[in-house]
């Protein structure tokens, strides 16, 4: 199958924030940076309250859709083959490979406490992200863990 955007032609995730995973979490923290003072010129890292592998994702998300889930680690080298051989644009398996490569690093795995301390409340787990957002899981997920093809492309692996 060939290469398809996730945005179909005329749409925007901009436009609807509302139905991206993960938006909430991001609205809350910046809502509380903008509205109260003490926050100017200070970065925030915002994570989870735990740095999950790509394996550890596909172990917790069967229990959450109830479909089992397999992850396969494929080789950069090849993943961006396969992209290239589905279509993707060039600057696109450029910039999936380098952030495939960054979490391969391990430079992802920082967990900090910046939601606790903006908000005033715990990080959600995967576990309940997950489960918030079955229906942006669901249709992807199914897709590829019911796949026959032997081999999976980075999108088919990154959940």
């Amino acid at each position: 199958m060939p290469f398809q955007p996730a945005v179909g032609v005329g749409e925007s995730p901009a436009l609807r924030p509302h139905r991206r995973p993960g938006f909430d979490k991001r609205l809350a923290v910046a809502a509380k940076v903008f509205t109260s003072s003490g926050h100017e010129r200070k970065p925030y890292v915002i994570t989870g309250p735990e740095a999950l592998t790509f394996q550890q994702v596909a172990e917790k998300l069967p229990s959450i859709l109830g479909r089992k889930i397999e992850y396969v680690d494929v080789p950069l080298g090849a993943a961006a083959d396969g992209m290239r051989k589905s279509g993707m644009p060039e600057w696109n398996v450029r910039v999936v490979t380098e952030l495939l490569g960054y979490f391969a690093s391990g430079a992802a795995a920082t967990v900090t406490n910046a939601i606790p301390s903006l908000l005033g409340r715990p990080a959600i787990s995967f576990e309940q992200f997950a489960n918030d957002h079955r229906a942006a899981f669901g249709a992807e997920v199914q897709l590829h863990a019911t796949s026959k093809q032997p081999t999976k492309t980075p999108a088919q692996v990154a959940l």
